[in-house]
């Protein structure tokens, strides 16, 4: 249970960066800046990483027990 909610907060923190560096994106191309390519490939990892710890996230999950319903 404690190393799911440790994926859950790596997802968390990650997904954040994530939104955080599209949001600056997207205000680029609104100003009428074209973002850098170093921008650009940030996005692009912090997506990755957000992805992959998702999918950490939802394997560990796997293992909990199922709740009663």
């Amino acid at each position: 249970m404690v190393e799911h909610l440790q994926a859950y907060l790596v997802w968390r923190e990650t997904e954040s960066k994530a939104r955080e560096a599209a949001d600056n994106f997207a205000a680029a191309i609104k100003a009428g800046r074209h973002p850098s390519e170093a921008e650009m490939g940030e996005l692009s990892r912090l997506r990755t990483a957000a992805s992959a710890a998702l999918y950490d996230m939802i394997e560990r999950a796997k293992g909990l027990p199922e709740s009663a319903a």
